[in-house]
């Protein structure tokens, strides 16, 4: 017979008994209302109009959220609860692009207002990038200045070398080196997502002189003029030069051009030409009649207003 330790323990009516096991029997099975799956009654409020998130997508059962229902019911380790569809603001997109604060708001002079496509909050973490940092290399200000100091090294280009796979320059690289895993399905022969492709893509074939002249860089011409006005009434195509790009004029209209703007700064500084009676004008600077002060031709000479000009 084994030795068992046996504890005093106080004497328990039977009435007592029988109460407490027709209590736990009683009581209601483990529902979706548990302390897992519970849902306070401010909740929804905080949701739905202060917009705030407090459920996180790993805590929330995504079979309740599809189906409304979970086979594993109150033995699921997940929260089971209805997400609200999220408010949409009626500017959303220009809200969501704004990630910069507007410089001219911090200086009270931004004219646009809601419209501005700026952040108009002050906000130290999306400050605007700080132009005498970024144009000298020092800033007279230090840590105090307000604004974004980025290195010269995050700037950096990448390299397109190190991304086909291999650098030959190693860490003396001027350009940027940014490691990615190899994208397995890119070697297998084939990727389905393409550009799209977070992984690695490398590309042994070095691009030849030829598919470089053919970036979009050097094969970009500006349009023409029945190109960018639908060859209107009135407007005649002017021949472009291939290699600069630029309109081929003749020399005569070059000359007929420029006595054009002769003629227009003549009759400028001619009132009679203006349709002005400058019978009663006398001009402030040398004193004489019949000519504004724009237009004075003795603007050496000392006026009745300024007799103290040359002193």
């Amino acid at each position: 017979m084994s030795h068992v330790l046996a504890l005093p323990v106080a004497y328990v009516p039977s009435h007592a008994t029988t109460s407490l096991f027709s209590s736990l029997r009683q009581r209601r099975p483990p529902s979706e209302d548990d302390w897992p799956h519970n849902e306070f009654d401010f909740e929804p409020y905080v949701k739905r109009e202060l917009q705030i998130r407090l459920d996180s997508d790993d805590d929330v059962c995504p079979r309740f959220q599809k189906h409304r229902h979970c086979e594993l019911g109150a033995r699921c380790t997940l929260r089971h609860c209805i997400t609200p569809s999220p408010h949409v603001p009626a500017l959303l997109g220009r809200e969501g692009s704004r990630r910069t604060v507007c410089k001219h708001w911090l200086r009270s002079l931004c004219k646009k207002g809601d419209l501005c496509d700026y952040l108009h909050e002050y906000d130290l973490r999306r400050m605007p990038e700080c132009r005498f940092y970024s144009t000298f290399g020092y800033c007279h200000s230090g840590d105090e200045c307000l604004n974004i100091h980025i290195e010269p090294e995050v700037k950096r280009r990448r390299c397109e070398r190190y991304d086909r796979g291999f650098c030959e320059w190693g860490p003396a690289c001027p350009k940027k080196h940014v490691r990615r895993l190899a994208c397995p399905y890119y070697l297998a022969g084939f990727c389905p997502l393409g550009p799209e492709c977070n992984l690695g893509h490398i590309k042994a074939l070095i691009p030849t002189p030829a598919s470089r002249a053919a970036t979009p860089l050097l094969t970009h011409r500006p349009l023409s003029m029945v190109e960018a006005f639908g060859g209107a009434p009135g407007i005649q195509e002017v021949p472009m030069d291939p290699r600069t790009g630029r309109a081929i004029i003749p020399a005569k209209d070059w000359a007929a051009a420029a006595e054009l703007r002769k003629a227009c700064v003549a009759a400028s500084h001619d009132p009679q030409a203006r349709g002005r009676d400058v019978s009663d004008v006398q001009c402030y600077k040398c004193g004489e009649p019949n000519h504004y002060a724009s237009v004075c031709p003795h603007a050496y000479r000392l006026g009745p207003r300024m007799p103290d000009r040359w002193r």
